[in-house]
């Protein structure tokens, strides 16, 4: 008869350490991903008031911009950020009305920046 005995022993504390380097790593990636398609956004305003059709909003007041922000609704091993603009006007400049057309500014920056979480995805 023949036998081969293979064992292998993994030291937990090892493990928990990658988990969590992992999961810090997702944290402060997904951080960094909303705040370049925030800088994104805020750098593509158009710079001619009233903007055209298809084109980012202008700023005029800055409510717009200046309503912005990052929100952090991580959980556990969930990372979440969401970037929401206060501005009433946001979601009308955004999608459109029936009386003016779309002035996208999120689509556009969300499309602009879709691989960079995974570019910049390393854990140390």
């Amino acid at each position: 008869m023949l036998e081969i005995e293979i064992e292998f022993r993994s030291d937990r504390n090892i493990l928990n350490n990658i988990a969590k380097r992992i999961t810090d790593r997702t944290n402060e990636t997904s951080l960094e991903t909303a705040n370049a398609i925030l800088q994104d956004i805020q750098e593509s305003w158009s710079s001619s008031s009233p903007s055209n059709p298809g084109e980012t909003p202008a700023v005029v007041t800055g409510e717009l911009s200046d309503s912005a922000i990052i929100l952090d609704e991580s959980s556990g091993i969930l990372s979440k950020y969401k970037i929401v603009f206060k501005a009433k006007h946001a979601i009308l400049l955004e999608y459109g009305t029936g009386k003016m057309a779309a002035r996208p500014f999120v689509k556009p920056a969300v499309l602009r920046n879709r691989g960079l979480f995974k570019k910049r995805f390393r854990v140390k």
